[in-house]
Order: structure tokens, then C-alpha cells, then sequence
């Protein structure tokens, strides 16, 4: 009995990867016995034109729709043993979220299918065109400048990619996930293919690729890898494939500068300062300063604007960033003065404190991790604590709540094995340390002013891309909060507490909409206690990348062995983010499979809010007490 035939459910084939491996496919000598090929498509006109044999073989299977179409998608992928997602953009268009769509088609389908599913589920392989560029084996021969021109030139669909490969790993209960990462796409002739993990050509050619892709998808070798890259033998000709390469990195860096600069991430608050020499009073101190952005070997001056420093600087004036410190007083220039002698003052002290506890590298070190380069953790790391963490939502200050686990640790039975507690620094992402040095207070200022963190935050990590964060393992604490005079502390230096942090950014006023919960149909019969409203994210991308930045802050705790995690209201104050919907994302993240198990002993969401007037309330609501 002849076995079974290959079931493979192939998105993007009129596109050039996409055709490409449909054409390898059929190449096959076994094709017609062995493979049972299903091709999504927008247009099953434009296929037959591309394909005008495709009649000929009664194994391939055509359906038309939208990848938004979540219905048909779950039909496309029923008992389908691999999918190809060979979709992709490669302009830089503001806003592209092609892939996003598929992967919520494609994992809500699969959820639907598992559930109806009556025996055990056969989880099916997804390889996802992916890029080099985000591989730092891969692309380990590529001078940083060229990464940097190519993450800005391709900004948008890079960063469309890396949100749907999060989803994906984030869904390993339902597929099998392998990224095939190769460089630059070029319309060429074959020279033959190559598979590597270790390294990739400077370009491959769609034919060589595609080939790739029907060998990834037939041989069981390749089925524990999750990322290899795919060459073409003849692909390291710069003298060939330079010049249309460099015309296309131009061009995106044009697109992506004057189409929508925002979304780039160039004018943020990275570029908004204190004057060390205030002129003008009306405008409080401040000035946004002409920005210089390094392009081509030379600089690109995008605006000098005085009159708008102040629709900028109000909030970070009053130090509304974040609710997870105490917020400053009237924050005026004697305060503002006072700050910035208390900065000089931290930086003056830590060398001694550094040096007679023989920590000061230590103190200087940090690491970038991004959703690429710290994917799903391996169950086999987690230390599976008898029972798991209670959350507790506490009205305090971040380093206090630390000190307070730090105590707390020294008198626990199965204590965190000599790693300190992790506290989450929502940080600027484009300024080590936010406006600390200015006299600047919030939460990540707040912080900085308290212990040695600021060593650590180095300015080569900057700015970070929005699912990257560092990790710094040590920072001394150093000095009394504020309430308590915000003196430097008497306690000898080997007693002064550490703790361990993550920098994360929040996403910068994103859209957000009202949401109204009216369960009951008869308005007769409806109470007011039966209506709720509360403000949610208006679309599910930047949801998503909230949930990616809270998974890589719990990767990172779980990759250096920390079961202490002290959290918070990510991007709920000045940034504007929905504290109700950010609580429940945190929730959802701690809830999913990837850190099941018991990987915590203790988690605190710490929301400053002495007068339970903002954010403290709402995250109590939906966090205190639950188990994760």
C-alpha cells in the first residue's frame, strides 16, 4: 500500500518565493504520487496566468480568499501536514501587516481545529520566510552599519515579520516552527542551492529559494531546526547584485524617513532635552534641538522647532511617565536643580562603593536581547517550584519593593539560588536613562538617581527596536527613596541591596477606543451595574507588541535564573497606553504554556499610587491573587 501523500498548504504563490516553490514542486519527479499541494490565493486568474499547466495535475488544489478570512484558512489547513507562508512585503511601507493577519488566521484556524480535534493533535510544521538580517550567526560577517541601514531601510516589513514570528513561537503547543532566513531575494537563474545553518550568501535567487523551500518541506532531517538560511551557489557576487540591492536600501530609507517618521521611531522623546542654559521661561528649560540622523555617510538635519518644546515637555516636566514610581512635586527649577546635583552626587559615589565590592564591570554590563535572538524557552530550564507564584499588586516604589524581596529572600526555604530580584525599567528608547542627568523624574529616572543603573545602559545598545530590551544583571541600590530624604545610604557597601533589571519601552501613545460591555439584550431589564466601559487598544498589532515586549522581559528573567520578578503598569502614564487591557495582556503572557510549569516564586506588580487615584486600582482588580 502506497503511503499517504505529503499534505502541504502553501500561502503566497503568485508572489516570487511563493511561485518559485510551486514551479520546484512540481519539478518533482514524485510530485503527482507523493504530494498533495493547496495554494491560497487572492486571484485564481492571476495563478492560471502564471501557471497556464496548473490544470494538469489533479494533486493541487487552488482556493481563493483573504487572509483574513479565518474560516476558510481553518478549512485550507484542515489535516495539513506543512505550511509555507512565502507571503511577504518587500517595500517599506508605514503600516504593512500582512504577515500579522496571516499568523492570527492561521493560529486562531489551528486553535479551532485542535479543539475539535477527537485524538491526539499532530502538531503540523509552518516554515515562514523569514530574513538573515535578524540572525546573528547568519549574518555575523555583515559590518553593523550595513545591519543598521538594512533594519532602517526594511523597517516596517521587518518589524510585520518579527511580530508574526512571535505569535508563532508564542503557539508551539499548535505547530512546529522553522525560519528560513536568507538575505537578499534576487531575479536570477538558478546556480544551485545551498542549506546552511552557519552562514548565508549576500543574495539567492527566487529559483534557488523556492527549491529550498520544497527540501525544507520534504526531508525529515530538517525537522528539529527552527532557523537555517538558504543560498544560491553563485550568490556572493557583490559586483552583480550590489548595486540593485544598495538602489532598494535607498529607497526604503527614503520611504521610511519622509513617509512616516514617527514610526521609525526617529522623533521621540530621545530627542527632547533640558538646556543646560535656559533662555527662554515660557518654555520652561526645554528645547527640541535639531536631530541628526546619520544616513549615507552624512547627516540628515530633520527639524529645529523652539515653539513646540512645550507641548513635550509639560508631562515629563511633572514626572507623569510612569506610575510605578512616586510621581515628582511641582516639578519647578529648584527641584529640577536639586535632581541634577543629586545625579552628580550617584555618579560620584558609585566608583568607591563599585570598587570596594570589586563589581564595577559588573555594574557597567548589559545585554540587547530581541524576540529573534531569545526565542521560546526550553521546558527542561524551568526550575518547576512545588507551587506556583500568587501575584501581588503592591502600592509602593520599584526599588523598594525590591529591597523588600531581597529580605524576604533571605529567609526563603527554596531561596532564588543566589540571583537578586528583577525589577522592569520602562525606559526611553532612545535615551540611556531617560532625562536623568537633566533633573528629569520618572520612573526610569527615578531608578537612575537610586543606584547604579545608568553605568549599565550603554549608548551603543540605542535606540531600541520595539522587541528589544536590555538586561542588566547588577545594580547596586544605593540611596533612600525620596520620602526618606533621598540621602545616600549609611549602610556599609557589602549590605547595600542588588538588584537585577530589564529595559523595556512601551509603545508611545498608541490608539486606543472605548469598549462597552452590555451583556443583557433587554434594555428594560438592564441595571448600570451590568454595563462597563473600559479603554482597550484599538488595533490587535500594538496589543501584540505590548504582549512581545512583556514575553521577552519573562524570557529573560527565566534565561538568568531570576524567580523574583518585580513588574509594572508598562506604558500607563504619560504614554498613554489602556491600563486595564496592559494589565491583561501581563496576565495572558504569564499564562501562556511557555511558562507553565512554575517558573516564579514571587511576582509583584508595583503601581505607586498613594492616593488610589490612578492605575493601582485597575491592576488590582485583574491581577491581585491570581496564580501564574
Amino acid at each position: 500500500m502506497a503511503p499517504a501523500p505529503q499534505r502541504i498548504a502553501l500561502f503566497g504563490a503568485t508572489g516570487g518565493t511563493g511561485s518559485a516553490t510551486v514551479r520546484a514542486f512540481m519539478n518533482r519527479e514524485d510530485f503527482r504520487d507523493s504530494i498533495e499541494l493547496r495554494l491560497m490565493v487572492r486571484s485564481k486568474a492571476k495563478l492560471s496566468r502564471m501557471f497556464p499547466d496548473l490544470a494538469m495535475f489533479e494533486n493541487i488544489y487552488v482556493q481563493e480568499g483573504q487572509i483574513t478570512d479565518k474560516e476558510t484558512i481553518r478549512d485550507f489547513l484542515r489535516n495539513a501536514d506543512t505550511i509555507i507562508c512565502a507571503l511577504g512585503e518587500n517595500s517599506n511601507i508605514p503600516g504593512v501587516n500582512v504577515l500579522q493577519d496571516l499568523s492570527h488566521s492561521i493560529v486562531d484556524g489551528l486553535n479551532d481545529l485542535k479543539r475539535s480535534c477527537t485524538g491526539e493533535w499532530e502538531k503540523p510544521r509552518l516554515i515562514l520566510l523569514s530574513s538573515a538580517t535578524w540572525n546573528s550567526r547568519l549574518a555575523s560577517d555583515d559590518p553593523a552599519i550595513v545591519l543598521w541601514l538594512l533594519k532602517t531601510a526594511f523597517y516596517h516589513p521587518y518589524l510585520d515579520l518579527r511580530l508574526a514570528t512571535s505569535r508563532f513561537e508564542a503557539s508551539s503547543e499548535l505547530i512546529s516552527l522553522l525560519l528560513v532566513q536568507p538575505k537578499a531575494l534576487v531575479n536570477d537563474q538558478p546556480s544551485g542551492m545551498i542549506i546552511s545553518t552557519e552562514r548565508t550568501s549576500l543574495a539567492v535567487s527566487y529559483a534557488d529559494l523556492g527549491e529550498g523551500f520544497v527540501e525544507l518541506a520534504m526531508e525529515d532531517s530538517y525537522r528539529d531546526l527552527k532557523a537555517v538560511g538558504v543560498s544560491s551557489k553563485g550568490g556572493d557576487n557583490f559586483l552583480k547584485y550590489g548595486p540593485g540591492m544598495l538602489s532598494q536600501v535607498v529607497k526604503g530609507m527614503i520611504v521610511g524617513l519622509y513617509s512616516n517618521v514617527e514610526k521609525m521611531g526617529i522623533i521621540d522623546e530621545g530627542e527632547i532635552h533640558a538646556n543646560q542654559n535656559p533662555t527662554n521661561e515660557n518654555l520652561g528649560g526645554w528645547e527640541l534641538d535639531n536631530y541628526e540622523w546619520a544616513l549615507r555617510g552624512g547627516y540628515v538635519k530633520i527639524f529645529h522647532v523652539g515653539i513646540m518644546n512645550m507641548f513635550f515637555s509639560d508631562q515629563r516636566r511633572h514626572g507623569e511617565s510612569s506610575r510605578n514610581s512616586a510621581p515628582a512635586r511641582s516639578y519647578d527649577r529648584r527641584q529640577r536643580d536639586e535632581l541634577r546635583e543629586t545625579a552628580k552626587e550617584t555618579l560620584s559615589v558609585l566608583p568607591s562603593l563599585l570598587k570596594e565590592l570589586e563589581t564595577h564591570d559588573l555594574a557597567r554590563h548589559s545585554v540587547k536581547y530581541s524576540s529573534e535572538s531569545l526565542t521560546r524557552l526550553h521546558p527542561g530550564l524551568c526550575p518547576s517550584y512545588r507551587h506556583p507564584a500568587i501575584i501581588r499588586v503592591v502600592n509602593s516604589d520599584t526599588l523598594n519593593a525590591a529591597i523588600e524581596l531581597c529580605h524576604k529572600a533571605q529567609s526563603h526555604v527554596n531561596g532564588p539560588k543566589g540571583q537578586p530580584p528583577l525589577i522592569v525599567n520602562f525606559a526611553n528608547r532612545h535615551s540611556p536613562g531617560g532625562g536623568w542627568l537633566n533633573g528629569a523624574m520618572a520612573q526610569e529616572e527615578a531608578l537612575c538617581y537610586r543606584s547604579s543603573l545608568a553605568l549599565s545602559l550603554s549608548k551603543k545598545h540605542y535606540p531600541l527596536e520595539r522587541d528589544e530590551a536590555l538586561y542588566s544583571p547588577y545594580a547596586l541600590i544605593m540611596r533612600n527613596d525620596i520620602p526618606s530624604g533621598h540621602e545616600i545610604s549609611l549602610l556599609p557597601a557589602r549590605d547595600l541591596p542588588v538588584a537585577s533589571a530589564v529595559t523595556v519601552a512601551a509603545l508611545r501613545n498608541p490608539p486606543v477606543r472605548l469598549f462597552t460591555n452590555q451583556p443583557c439584550k433587554d434594555i428594560q431589564r438592564r441595571s448600570s451595574s451590568e454595563v462597563f466601559e473600559k479603554r482597550v487598544f484599538a488595533s490587535d498589532r500594538d496589543r501584540d507588541i505590548t504582549k512581545v515586549k512583556m514575553r521577552l522581559c519573562l524570557r529573560m528573567a527565566a534565561k538568568h535564573q531570576h524567580d523574583m520578578l518585580v513588574l509594572g503598569a508598562l506604558g500607563c502614564g504619560v504614554y498613554a497606553n489602556p491600563p486595564e487591557d496592559v494589565a491583561h495582556c501581563w496576565l495572558e503572557v504569564l499564562r501562556e504554556d511557555e511558562f507553565s510549569g512554575n517558573w516564579w516564586q514571587e511576582v509583584w506588580f508595583v503601581v505607586f499610587d498613594p492616593k488610589n487615584e490612578g492605575n493601582f486600582e485597575t491592576f488590582y482588580q485583574v491581577l491581585d491573587g491570581k496564580e501564574v
